[in-house]
């Protein structure tokens, strides 16, 4: 059964950008969710910045949290430090 229905351009660009707002309102609702549930976070533009111009995300993301190689090594594992890996990545 093939039904048509004409609008006219007008309506049919309405109806459009109506639906298109309709994502973006959806999209921005998930993404408050996640952060709201802590599984998404925020990172400041001078950190986000940093990670855009190539710089070792585990170095940027340590300072982000205001952790030293050390204490990062003592966290996470039974290494040395944390130097090495931040100097690979």
């Amino acid at each position: 059964m093939n039904e048509m229905v004409t609008i006219p351009r007008e309506e049919y660009d309405r109806l459009r950008a109506a639906a298109e707002d309709l994502a973006d309102l959806q999209s921005y609702d998930r993404a408050k969710a996640r952060l709201a549930a802590g599984e998404d976070e925020l990172i400041p533009a001078e950190y986000a910045n940093r990670l855009l111009n190539g710089e070792s995300a585990l170095r940027v993301y340590r300072d982000l949290r205001g952790l030293t190689q050390a204490a990062l090594a003592e966290k996470s594992c039974d290494c040395p430090s944390s130097n090495a890996l931040e100097r690979v990545a």
